[in-house]
C-alpha cells in the first residue's frame, strides 16, 4: 500500500496496513463418491460421517 495513502488515510498515525485471506478444506480432489475421502478407515469400510467443514478467513492487520 502506497505510504501517502496510509497517511492520509490514518493523518501520520498507521504505519502499515496488511490484508490476507484463508482457507481450509476448500476442495477434494478424489474419485471417491462418498461425501468424505478422509472418512474411510483402514479396512476400506466409511464411517458415514459429515464430510469437513470449510472454512474462510477474511482479516486486516494494522500497525500504529
Amino acid at each position: 500500500m502506497d505510504r501517502d495513502l496510509i497517511s492520509r488515510i490514518g493523518k501520520g498515525y498507521v504505519e502499515s496496513v496488511r490484508f490476507y485471506v484463508q482457507g481450509q478444506n476448500l476442495f477434494v480432489w478424489s474419485d471417491y463418491s462418498g461425501a468424505d475421502p478422509d472418512n474411510i478407515t483402514a479396512g476400506g469400510i466409511d464411517q458415514s460421517v459429515s464430510p469437513q467443514i470449510r472454512t474462510i478467513s477474511f482479516g486486516m492487520n494494522v500497525g500504529f
